[in-house]
């Protein structure tokens, strides 16, 4: 139903400019750095994933689930029992494509790796073996420890999708700087000297063979789990395979990387 948020709420979106819908288990970054005014006056929708989205909050837009171009109409998804993601790429996304709406298709953000324990991106080619994840004063970053050197990207945001996540209790309430890690969150020292011990404590890499098995565990899971779907919920999946819901996966190259 997100999609259909500008028009079911329309009384209470009176005077806004835009509207939007996002995930709860996301860590947000300085959205401000990339989602910036010049953008917001070039664009009428942002779509990432369907973990982060903007409408502009005018009439076209938030009729658009109303469009043909989808992998489903809004009336099947509003009057079936199945996981459209209708608010994703094979839904609204696809949509605006098909009917020419001005819109930016991609923030810089990490969509997590569902298969391992360590967190690794879904999306990219390649990933580093030691990486880690801190947010500190309002800002995301990710690390990585390369040939003797620290590098770091800042994020949008991540996506810490199907990972059930505590709250150290060294964190007290959380300050300036926490650490994002495969169990949860933990405090930073604001004055800690990142190294490759430190970023392999905080998200661990166990070897490739140990990336495989999980891989294979997660496959059979997932076989089992579409095995109690009804025939139409697996026709649903189907037909969102074939309009490439995980077209991204596995194709992006690694962004530029800065050195710590």
């Amino acid at each position: 139903f997100r999609p259909m948020f500008g028009k079911i709420f329309e009384t209470e979106l009176q005077g806004y400019d835009f509207w939007g819908f996002c995930d709860v288990d996301v860590v947000f970054g300085n959205l401000k750095k990339f989602i910036t005014d010049e953008i917001l006056n070039s664009y009428d929708a942002i779509f990432n994933g369907g973990h982060l989205s903007l409408l502009r909050n005018i009439e076209e837009i938030n009729t658009l689930y109303m469009r043909s171009g989808g992998a489903f109409s809004y009336k099947s998804v509003i009057s079936h029992d199945a996981v459209f993601a209708f608010d994703e790429i094979t839904g609204i996304q696809q949509i605006a494509k098909r009917n020419g709406v001005k819109a930016l298709y991609y923030v810089p953000y990490v969509e997590t790796e569902i298969k391992y324990k360590q967190l690794r991106s879904r999306l990219e080619i390649s990933n580093p073996q030691y990486q880690a994840y801190y947010w500190k004063k309002g800002n995301l970053y990710r690390i990585k420890y390369d040939d003797g050197l620290i590098y770091r990207q800042n994020l949008a945001y991540m996506h810490l999708q199907k990972r059930k996540l505590c709250i150290d209790e060294s964190c007290g309430k959380i300050g300036e700087a926490f650490w994002v890690t495969p169990a949860g969150f933990c405090a930073m020292q604001s004055d800690c000297c990142i190294s490759k011990q430190l970023i392999d404590k905080v998200n661990p890499y166990e070897g490739d063979e140990e990336l495989q098995k999980q891989a294979r565990q997660y496959r059979t899971k997932k076989i089992r789990e579409i095995l109690t779907r009804t025939p139409y919920q697996i026709y649903v999946r189907l037909c969102q395979e074939k309009n490439g819901i995980n077209r991204n996966e596995g194709t992006i190259e690694e962004r530029q990387w800065e050195k710590y």
